[in-house]
C-alpha cells in the first residue's frame, strides 16, 4: 500500500481511498466479493494470494494487516488459508529484500527461545504451530522496527494501519451478514439473542470493532464524519452481545478523553459532557437498556451484576474462573523444569479453552517465556512513548493485552502480530 505525501487528516475517506495502489484497491475489491458471497471461495482466495504475491514488501504489510480479521474464514475448501499463505510469502519478501534487520538483544533472546519451544512442540506433539508462532514473532519485530516505531514514519504508519484496519473490519461486517455466520446466545428473561460475529467470535470480533474506531478518532479532523463513523462501530460493538467488548469501547473512549490535547476550556468542557452522559445513562438506564439494540446488552450487564452481588463470580464470567482453576492445576502438575520452560501445548486441561490467553501462554511457554514476553511488551511500550503516536500505539497495545485475559488467542496470527509489535 502506497500514499503520495503524507497522512493528510483532513481527507474524506473517499479521497485516501482513492490514494491506494492498485494492488491494495485490488485487494479490497476481492474480499468485498469474498465477503458477498456470490463468487466460489477458492477463486477470490486464490486471486488475492496472487495479488499478494504480485504487491511489493511495503504494500504486503498492509496487505497482511487487512487480511487479519480474515483467518478463519479466508480459506480454500481444502483447508489451506489466506492466513497461513501470507505469512509464509511476507516472511520471504523480507528475506529477499536482504536489508538488514535491527532486533534487541531481547527480541533475539525471545526469538530463540520461541524457536526452541516451537521445534519441541513439532517433535513431541506433532504441531506445526509452535514454527507458526515464530513466523508471526519474526515478521511482527519487522514491522515494529521498520514502520511502527521510528520517529520519521510511525504516524504514516498507523495512519495507514487503522485505515485498512477499519476497512477490513467494515467489510467483515457484510459478510457476517451474507454468511449468517452469527450464533444465538441465550440470555435470561429475553432467550436467544444473535451476535454479530463478522468473521471471528464475540470478544475476538468486538477487539478489531474497536480497533476500528481509533481512525476516526485519531485520523479524522472532520467532526461529524469522526461521530458517525464513531457510533457505527460502536452501535457493532453493542452487537456482539459482549462484555469484553464494551470494557474495551468504554477504555478506548475515556483514554481518548483524557490524553488527547493539552488542558483547555474545550477538553474540559468534553470531559464535563463525557461525565454529564454518563451520569444522564445511569439516570435513565433502565428506560435506555430497554431499545432493541441495547436490550440483550442491558439485560447480560443487569445479571452480571446481580451475580457478582451474590458472589456467583463463575457464572459471571460464564465459566472462566473454573476453567482458569483447571488450566492452573494443569500448569501446577508440571514438574519444575516443565513449570519453568512450558509444555509446548496449548489447551491441555480437559475443561476446554481457557478463555485466557496468558494461562495458555504459561503452559506453552513456561515461567521464562511469560517473563520475557512481558519484559517485551514493557520495552515496545517504553518505545512508543517516545513517538509523536504514543496515543494510539500504546492504545493498540492495551486492547490486544486486555482481550488476552478473557479469550483464548495466544497462539492466533491476528492477535500475537499487535502483541508482539
Amino acid at each position: 500500500m502506497e500514499y503520495s505525501g503524507t497522512m493528510d487528516n483532513s481527507k474524506t475517506l473517499m479521497e485516501r481511498l482513492h490514494e491506494l495502489n492498485v494492488y491494495t484497491k485490488a485487494y479490497i475489491f476481492l474480499f468485498f466479493v469474498f465477503s458477498l458471497q456470490l463468487v466460489p471461495n477458492d477463486i477470490v482466495v486464490a486471486l488475492c494470494v496472487i495479488v499478494f504475491m504480485a504487491a511489493n514488501l511495503e504494500t504486503g504489510v498492509y496487505l497482511y494487516m487487512f487480511s487479519l480479521p480474515w483467518m478463519y474464514v479466508g480459506k480454500f475448501s481444502f483447508g489451506l488459508t489466506i492466513s497461513l499463505i501470507n505469512t509464509v510469502l511476507l516472511f520471504l519478501k523480507i528475506a529477499i529484500e536482504k536489508k538488514k534487520l535491527s532486533f534487541s538483544n531481547l527480541e533475539l533472546l525471545t526469538l530463540a527461545y520461541l524457536t526452541i519451544i516451537g521445534l519441541t512442540a513439532l517433535i513431541l506433539h506433532s504441531t506445526l504451530t509452535g514454527i507458526s508462532i515464530v513466523l508471526y514473532f519474526f515478521i511482527s519485530i519487522y514491522i515494529y522496527h521498520t514502520y511502527a516505531s521510528g520517529k520519521e514514519h510511525c504516524d504514516d504508519f498507523w495512519g495507514k494501519c487503522l485505515f485498512v484496519v477499519m476497512i477490513s473490519t467494515a467489510i467483515c461486517i457484510i459478510y457476517g451478514f451474507r454468511a449468517d455466520t452469527a450464533i444465538d446466545r441465550w440470555i435470561p428473561e429475553i432467550g436467544n439473542v444473535k451476535q454479530l460475529y463478522g468473521t471471528m467470535g464475540t470478544s475476538r470480533f468486538g477487539l478489531y470493532l474497536n480497533m476500528s474506531i481509533l481512525y476516526p478518532l485519531y485520523y479524522v479532523r472532520n467532526k461529524t464524519l469522526k461521530i458517525i463513523l464513531c457510533v457505527l462501530f460502536s452501535l457493532a460493538v453493542f452487537g456482539t452481545v459482549s462484555m469484553t467488548s464494551l470494557i474495551m469501547l468504554i477504555f478506548i473512549l475515556g483514554f481518548y478523553v483524557l490524553t488527547t490535547g493539552k488542558l483547555s476550556v474545550q477538553k474540559v468542557g468534553a470531559i464535563i459532557g463525557a461525565v454529564v452522559v454518563v451520569a444522564l445513562l445511569f439516570a435513565f438506564w433502565d428506560q435506555i437498556g430497554n431499545t432493541d439494540i441495547l436490550k440483550p446488552l442491558y439485560t447480560r450487564t443487569n445479571l452480571v451484576i446481580d451475580q457478582i452481588r451474590d458472589g456467583d463470580l463463575d457464572t459471571a464470567t460464564t465459566g472462566r474462573i473454573s476453567r482458569s482453576e483447571d488450566y492452573t492445576d494443569h500448569f501446577e502438575s508440571f514438574g519444575f523444569f516443565n513449570e519453568l520452560v512450558g509444555g509446548a501445548i496449548l489447551s491441555a486441561a480437559e475443561s476446554g479453552y481457557s478463555h485466557n490467553s496468558y494461562l495458555d501462554m504459561l503452559n506453552y511457554c513456561g515461567i521464562l517465556g511469560a517473563i520475557l514476553l512481558a519484559i517485551l511488551q514493557l520495552q515496545h511500550i517504553r518505545a512508543y512513548i517516545r513517538t509523536p503516536v504514543r496515543n494510539q500505539a500504546i492504545l493498540v497495545k492495551m486492547l490486544f493485552i486486555i482481550v488476552a485475559a478473557t479469550v483464548s488467542i495466544f497462539s492466533s496470527q491476528y492477535w500475537l502480530l499487535f502483541f508482539f509489535m
